[in-house]
């Protein structure tokens, strides 16, 4: 009878999980076009400014979502702000649910949305660049991120210009993960951030990144701690990135949408912080030339001021360890 009850349940959750699956997606986001290919494990949208000045062409941004993060509610002021910067933003889809897909499809599946995208945009005649791609992933989706400049030869994606790995991880969920990543491209620019109150994925796999992605000189890791100037103070979790955009939500809750809801605020970590690189990454990427943390060395990220104009501390910077590229490493190279 137990046994009986407890498939029952779910049964129930399942088919719960499913009929959310089916919902019809009908996003409007003000100024914005919605490709919506979302409906499937592996689907994705594709978000474009409404109009492009005739001659002009789009950057390209790939945005992966965290774990159970499939809304694009948790991330839509962010996403806002990379189209209107004008780029073209392909969000995958890695998984139906958070019970439905295991990890070890989550690389996968976000391989096909990409793909995808790509090939919406080859079939709609977009005016995007897609010889580059600047990456920006949050947790599970900054591991993904890192899989994918990775292995992007093999999975015959357009170059990687830029990655920013927001509080990247996989807790102890370790599906879609590599041992090392050696095999990012000398000319990637890559930015990790991590917080240090982050008690959901640490900081283990922004390190391991930080540490095995040995050929590509241009990385660094920021690490943003708890603040406090008289009664104004900045939090230091792992879902700080969260920036809510209605206007971006599916309508469909689970306990990550629910929880993005309820916490999701835009704030400084937000606007000095995730959007300026963000968008100066993907700006660079259409000159093809550094952004200002490497170009200038910096060894402090400004982080702005209080509401009422104090200073707030920078950000450390620490740069990865920068070795001889062997010939055969070089771009171009075999």
């Amino acid at each position: 009878m137990k046994r009986a009850l407890t498939l029952c349940l779910l049964f129930a959750l399942v088919s719960v999980q499913l009929a959310a699956q089916k919902s019809k997606f009908d996003l409007k986001p003000e100024g914005i076009e919605v490709y919506d290919q979302y409906k499937k494990a592996d689907g994705y949208f594709v978000f474009t400014p409404e109009s492009v000045a005739e001659g002009d062409a789009l950057g390209l941004v790939v945005f992966l979502h965290g774990f159970g993060g499939i809304n694009p509610v948790n991330y839509g002021a962010w996403l806002r702000e990379l189209v209107e910067a004008g780029n073209a933003v392909i969000f995958p889809r890695f998984q139906r649910s958070i019970v439905l897909t295991s990890p070890q499809k989550f690389a996968r599946n976000a391989a096909t949305g990409i793909k995808g995208g790509l090939d919406l945009i080859a079939r709609e005649a977009l005016p995007v660049d897609t010889s580059r791609i600047t990456y920006v992933g949050h947790s599970y989706g900054g591991t993904l991120s890192a899989y994918m400049m990775a292995k992007e030869d093999s999975l015959g994606f357009p170059r990687a210009f830029a990655g920013l790995l927001a509080a990247p991880g996989t807790n102890r969920l370790k599906g879609s993960r590599l041992t090392e990543y050696s095999s990012i491209k000398p000319d990637v620019q890559l930015v990790i951030v991590t917080h240090e109150g982050d008690h959901t994925t640490g900081t283990e796999f922004a390190e391991l990144v930080h540490m095995t992605a040995k050929y590509t000189p241009n990385r660094i890791w920021i690490r943003q701690a708890e603040q406090s100037i008289d009664s104004f103070s900045i939090s230091q979790g792992h879902n700080e990135c969260y920036a809510l955009d209605l206007g971006f939500d599916t309508g469909y809750r689970n306990y990550n949408s629910k929880k993005a809801i309820r916490i999701g605020r835009i704030d400084v970590i937000d606007q000095n912080l995730y959007w300026p690189l963000s968008l100066e990454m993907a700006a660079s990427a259409k000159t093809d030339k550094k952004i200002g943390v490497f170009d200038e060395h910096l060894t402090a990220f400004e982080f702005g001021f209080t509401p009422d104009g104090k200073p707030l501390k920078a950000l450390p910077v620490e740069y990865g360890e920068v070795l001889v590229i062997p010939a055969e490493r070089e771009v171009g190279g075999n």
